[in-house]
């Protein structure tokens, strides 16, 4: 929440996924990983969204997320 009510749109859903990858994979490495790498990205991508030659990374950091959150889904 840090103080902004907005916040909430975004950390719900953060909650949500981080208890589904905690529980399928019964590691808490796991969605402190995720936490991480999802922190990182959006300090460094906002700065290379300007530059073309970056946009197949951010496609293959698209797949890799969407495919974590469509196996949490169906988690068990």
């Amino acid at each position: 929440y840090h103080g902004n009510l907005l916040q909430i749109l975004f950390a719900f859903p953060m909650g949500i996924i981080l208890n589904l990858l905690y529980h399928r994979y019964e590691d808490l490495r796991v969605p402190i990983l995720f936490h991480a790498v999802s922190n990182l990205m959006a300090v460094l991508l906002p700065q290379f969204r300007q530059i073309k030659k970056y946009e197949m990374i951010f496609d293959f950091i698209d797949r890799i997320f969407s495919h974590l959150i469509e196996n949490c889904a169906d988690y068990r």
